[in-house]
């Protein structure tokens, strides 16, 4: 859905379920049960009508990857099974202690990353290519420059059609 908003964001209008679910190859009905969770969280609305669809309920710069992880996200992003049928096993507890930590300290990890920056911003430099503009880049691991620079840019080649 982070690609779906970030076109959301470049269009700057309303976009329909079905072009949504055009995007991701996927049933309109899926795309209106998302974005419905998404805006319970009110990081989209909805308008009905003729000239109705989904929009960004605020500016993209003001919406971190860990709002929309949590709208749409029940439970861990990690879902190792850890055995329960051998509880009096010590060999399963020990397997079972240690994914659980593991498991854990992932998850926090996970969120520490998606707390950061906010989603990324695309901005139009030249005819022929986009530019990612990513605030708070240095929390994302890459070779480090002697810049001082604290954001990521990337250069995206748009190809015509």
């Amino acid at each position: 859905m982070l690609h779906v908003l970030v076109h959301m964001h470049l269009l700057g209008g309303t976009e329909t379920s079905e072009t949504i679910a055009k995007m991701l190859n996927t049933n309109p009905v899926v795309v209106r049960r998302t974005m419905a969770a998404l805006r319970q969280k009110g990081i989209v609305t909805s308008m009905g009508g003729r000239s109705g669809g989904w929009r960004l309920a605020k500016p993209a710069s003001a919406l971190t990857v860990e709002e929309v992880y949590d709208a749409l996200q029940a439970g861990s992003a990690f879902s190792i099974g850890l055995s329960d049928n051998h509880g009096a096993c010590p060999v399963a507890c020990s397997v079972n202690q240690f994914l659980d930590k593991a498991m854990v300290n992932a998850e926090e990890a996970l969120r520490e990353a998606f707390r950061g920056p906010p989603l990324p911003i695309w901005q139009p430099r030249s005819g022929k290519a986009w530019w990612l503009w990513v605030p708070n880049a240095h929390s994302i691991e890459r070779p480090r420059s002697n810049t001082g620079n604290e954001a990521l840019l990337v250069l995206i080649m748009r190809v015509e059609a």
